[in-house]
């Protein structure tokens, strides 16, 4: 009875991880309050968890429970990563805004401006995807904080060249929202599962899907485990370093 409530022990590990997760939903719903925060509240909860994603990992070699400070990691997500976040998502609020209203322009004018609403769909759709991954894609850079430019243009990257993990990963996102949004009767529920648990436990499992592509070792990694920076740098990182490296050649 003794070694099964240890942190070292299966359930042990659970509830460890389930109490990481509601305070770093909690954490985000709090900090969500506020309309023009949300995208930096999304920023530091997935920084959070790639934070507890990587623990995982160590721990899962050194054979240990994997332990973080979820108000700690949550805080440094918010630091490095809310002007940023907060950027993409008043970007894609605009854009959401005018969307909206060129399609009411559109249908009330009909004829030809009729067939262009569907143009203005697909640019709200494809703004929405570039935002869903280029959360996760700008967090997961431990190494660099990555520009905006960079985000952008790695997210698209990998839309195009992981199609099979950036689909999950917009579906978890998407689908909850749009459930309640359109389900009235039950939107207390969904608002308290949201409040307590659910955002980042949808957030988790995105990470835990994306991880693989963007947390893949360098090529050049070293065979004896004495560089683990260099090992595990992603390529999101070692984009921004080429970058920057051919800027001070140039």
């Amino acid at each position: 009875m003794g070694n099964f409530m240890t942190n070292e022990s299966t359930f042990g590990r659970l509830m460890t991880k389930c109490g990481t997760i509601i305070v770093i939903n909690i954490l985000f719903a709090i900090c969500s309050v506020p309309f023009f925060t949300i995208g930096a509240a999304a920023a530091a909860m997935y920084s959070a968890v790639f934070e507890l994603i990587r623990e995982e990992e160590e721990a899962r070699r050194m054979n240990t429970a994997a332990e973080i400070n979820p108000v700690k990691a949550f805080g440094r997500g918010l630091y490095r990563y809310g002007i940023k976040a907060t950027a993409l998502w008043l970007g894609f609020v605009g854009i959401m805004i005018l969307g909206g209203m060129n399609l009411q322009i559109c249908r009330a004018l009909g004829g030809f401006l009729h067939i262009l609403s569907a143009g203005v769909i697909a640019v709200m759709i494809c703004a929405t995807v570039i935002l869903v991954l280029s959360l996760p894609v700008l967090t997961s850079a431990r190494d660099q904080i990555l520009s905006l430019k960079d985000t952008l243009m790695q997210a698209v990257r990998t839309v195009i060249l992981h199609p099979l993990q950036s689909f999950p990963a917009l579906l978890l996102t998407v689908l909850p929202l749009a459930v309640i949004f359109l389900d009235e009767a039950n939107r207390p529920t969904y608002g308290f599962i949201g409040t307590f648990f659910g955002f980042a436990l949808l957030a988790y499992i995105i990470g835990k899907i994306l991880y693989p592509i963007l947390e893949a070792p360098s090529e050049d990694s070293n065979l004896n485990g004495e560089n683990e920076k260099s090992r595990r740098q992603n390529p999101i990182t070692k984009l921004f370093s080429e970058r920057k490296a051919k800027k001070y050649l140039l």
